[in-house]
């Protein structure tokens, strides 16, 4: 039986096999399917930014808009400060 990775499931070789370009062209195959497009991924930029905007869409029903920019304000430079 051979040995797999846990998440992607890509065929490991083991320390006495050899590279069989079979099965690293279905490693390949099953790496790219997991991470798709480049233009999908999310960066932290971009999770950062939705997070925002979902804090600011729900905090309008309850709060002043200047109450809003002061806590979206304060959220901006909290995620900054951790990115640092």
């Amino acid at each position: 039986m051979r040995e797999t990775t846990p998440n992607l499931e890509l065929v490991k070789p083991g320390e006495n096999g050899t590279a069989d370009i079979k099965v690293i062209d279905e490693n390949m195959g099953k790496i790219d399917t997991a991470i798709g497009k480049p233009s999908t991924l999310k960066t932290i930029k971009k999770v950062i930014t939705e997070a925002i905007n979902e804090l600011h869409s729900g905090l309008n029903d309850v709060l002043t808009e200047s109450e809003v920019s002061v806590i979206i304000e304060q959220e901006r430079s909290d995620q900054i400060g951790e990115l640092t």
